[in-house]
Formats: C-alpha cells, sequence, structure tokens
C-alpha cells in the first residue's frame, strides 16, 4: 500500500527578524488559499506583524494577534 502524502514548500530564512515579515505573509496567504484557510494567527509583541498581516492578507482572512503573559519583560508590564 503506498502512504498518501502531500509536497509542500518551505521557505528557510538566513536569519531571524523583520525583514522576513513580508516573506512569511506570502506563504501563508498562498496555503491558505489552498486550504480555504480563513482563520490566521500570528505572534507580535508590538502589533506590527498582526498590522502587516492584516495589509498582506486577503480581506476574507481572519487574524487573530496573541503576545506572551504580561509580565513578560518586566512586572506589571504589557507590550502590547
Amino acid at each position: 500500500m503506498t502512504p498518501e502524502y502531500t509536497d509542500v514548500s518551505c521557505r528557510y530564512f538566513s536569519g531571524p527578524g523583520t525583514g522576513n515579515t513580508e516573506s512569511v505573509m506570502e506563504m501563508v496567504e498562498r496555503r491558505a488559499a489552498e486550504l480555504s484557510i480563513l482563520d490566521i494567527l500570528v505572534a507580535t509583541c508590538s502589533g506590527a506583524t498582526a498590522y502587516r498581516a492584516l495589509k498582506k492578507l486577503s480581506p476574507e482572512r481572519r487574524v487573530t494577534a496573541v503576545t506572551h503573559v504580561t509580565g513578560f519583560v518586566k512586572p506589571d508590564h504589557q507590550e502590547l
């Protein structure tokens, strides 16, 4: 019996940083369209990634932004 599988493309970046965000959003949009995904979850500390997702992704996509816990950087501080 031959196993079922799907080949998907992947991008590897030479380093971290906000310079990768546009390219990531292009891939997110492409894959979401292929799979009819409407809900997109993004991680953000300042809201900038969520804003870029809203600008780059199709208007039909629903973007939810999450951040880490209050107090991660310093006590009682919320970055978002």
